[in-house]
């Protein structure tokens, strides 16, 4: 039996995580933590998966590395340098591994790798996101990871850097098409502005 941690339990996703974890065969949900909650209940798991905050998961890693916790994390906001302090701190645990993934549905990882195989055919590519008002960063995991690995495959192209990036918004902010203050006056299309 894999004994499963997860972090932002209390969440969305993370409440997914545990009735998906405690419908799985094989796999129990031995601790549930949230903000506020002691992190020492995750101490005794075999692996640990994170769905907290982008303003949080980084000392979450770096707990569950130090206590040799092999983790998944699937909270947004990881950038390069992040991704270096994560590699670093593993440096110094050879045997611990942490899985960051932007993304866990199958058409987003297919979505990605299709723009990154289709950048060189293009002068720019633009990525537009919409998610629900609730959503703790913008842009997503999802869309950063999305827009670097055009980026990759533009280089190695030797295209060059695109036309000037944009970032695409709702309105309001909030991207949601029921918004009756501006999205909906609006006819539900979003702007563009420049990053």
């Amino acid at each position: 039996m894999i004994r499963v941690g997860v972090a932002g339990a209390k969440g969305r996703m993370g409440s997914l995580v545990c009735r998906t974890v405690a419908d799985a065969d094989g796999m129990d949900v031995a601790a549930e933590v949230d903000a506020g909650d002691p992190r020492e209940a995750l101490a005794g798991c075999d692996v640990v998966v994170d769905f907290t905050h982008p303003g949080a998961v980084m000392d979450n890693l770096r707990w569950c590395i130090g206590q040799g916790l092999d983790t998944v994390a699937g909270t947004s906001g990881f950038d390069e340098p992040k991704l270096a302090q994560v590699r670093e701190s593993l440096a110094a645990a050879p045997g611990v591994r942490v899985l960051v993934v932007p993304n866990f549905s199958v058409g987003a990882v297919l979505m990605m790798r299709f723009a990154e195989q289709a950048a060189r055919f293009f002068a720019s590519a633009e990525v537009i996101e919409l998610h629900h008002a609730g959503k703790a960063d913008a842009p997503s995991g999802t869309a950063s990871r999305t827009a670097t690995m055009i980026a990759g495959a533009r280089a190695a192209a030797g295209l060059g850097e695109p036309p000037g990036p944009r970032r695409s918004s709702w309105p309001c902010g909030t991207g949601s098409r029921s918004c009756p203050a501006c999205c909906s006056r609006s006819g539900g299309s979003p702007r563009s502005r420049p990053a």
